[in-house]
């Protein structure tokens, strides 16, 4: 169960009469299952995220705990672990959504953008060499899951050191994504 916060009403028992609570627990993966997609391709979509040289192919695994959503609620690994900055090892390796408390009430917690989302939330996450990222997490009402990733990086740097931006269009699978 998911109750939205409110940078107003701290009182958890006040907030879900007045807003309500949705049931989040379909998202949640099962033994052997994953949320499978990739990066969605644009234009600088890879920036920060992978060698210039390469082309823009970055896929991803989650392993998701709905009710975990206010502390380390899923895992990411991605596939590029023969050809991205971490080499040998992949960007992302179980590494830990964390929830970024910091933000829990304030007003940025409530946040909403376009159509079709159940929740939004913002975590923190680190990658095996490029340090650490926020990330927006959107549980979609069509039983999907998107995650962006915004890297932080040094004013006028190039590749890797470069900031970067990374959307995943992700989808619950059987089979743990093939990685």
């Amino acid at each position: 169960m998911h109750c939205p916060r409110s940078p107003l009403l701290f009182a958890p028992g006040i907030l879900a009469l007045l807003v309500g609570c949705r049931d989040l627990g379909h998202f949640s993966t099962g033994e052997g299952q994953a949320y499978c997609g990739s990066l969605v391709a644009a234009p600088a979509g890879a920036r920060g995220f992978l060698p210039e040289a390469l082309p823009p192919s970055l896929g991803m695994r989650l392993t998701l705990d709905a009710g975990a959503l206010s502390a380390v609620p899923g895992r990411v690994t991605t596939d590029d672990s023969n050809r991205g900055f971490c080499r040998p090892q992949p960007l992302f390796a179980e590494a830990a959504l964390r929830a970024a408390s910091e933000a829990e009430h304030d007003a940025i917690s409530l946040l909403e953008f376009g159509d079709g989302r159940e929740y939004n939330g913002l975590f923190w996450i680190d990658s095996q060499c490029r340090g650490t990222m926020l990330g927006v997490l959107s549980l979609m009402k069509s039983g999907k899951v998107e995650l962006r990733l915004f890297k932080p990086g040094a004013t006028g740097a190039t590749d890797p050191d470069r900031e970067g931006f990374a959307h995943f269009d992700l989808a619950r699978r059987d089979d743990r994504c093939g990685f």
